[in-house]
């Protein structure tokens, strides 16, 4: 009888060699270097913030002044905010207020994801004006600020958080 024996048929992908011979002509140190790096990059978070600044121009708001204000325009904004699904908002606000209780610079801490609605309190929260610092010395104040739409109403929401600026 005869003996049957086996041969190798399998052949070797070209590509998988050449790739193998480039990897071994690189140095590892490289090659963890270049990942380290991919590594570093993707964990890389970077944030923005809006900040805006007063209009000399224009009347300074008091807390309930900058309320109504803001009910007017949140009512223009409502229909585009329904419209796009995003009839309640959000968003947290920090002022910087001098000695003589005037916001110097308003910044959005956490924004509301909308444009406009942003800009809007913003805007508004920069043209406000507070009690004067009992200590005269300037002051940052931070708020909560919304807004809620529905078909029957419409309104805005101001809360100062901390007690760092007074009304």
């Amino acid at each position: 009888m005869r003996a049957t024996g086996s041969i190798r048929t399998a052949m070797r992908w070209w590509w998988s060699d050449a790739a193998r011979a480039v990897a071994s002509r690189r140095p590892r140190g490289t090659m963890l270097l270049a990942a380290a790096s991919l590594v570093a990059a993707s964990a890389c978070v970077t944030s923005t913030s809006r900040s805006f600044v007063p209009d000399a121009s224009r009347e300074r708001f008091s807390l309930a002044a900058a309320q109504d204000a803001l009910d007017q325009m949140v009512a223009a904004e409502c229909p585009r905010l329904m419209g796009a699904q995003r009839d309640i908002g959000e968003a947290r606000i920090s002022v910087d207020v001098d000695g003589s209780g005037q916001v110097t610079k308003s910044t959005l801490s956490k924004p509301f994801g909308d444009e406009r609605m942003d800009q809007i309190f913003g805007g508004v929260a920069a043209q406000m004006r507070f009690d004067a610092p009992s200590d005269g010395s300037p002051k940052t104040g931070r708020m909560r600020v919304g807004y809620a739409c529905s078909a029957t109403a419409r309104t805005a929401t101001i809360e100062l958080i901390g007690q760092t600026i007074e009304p």
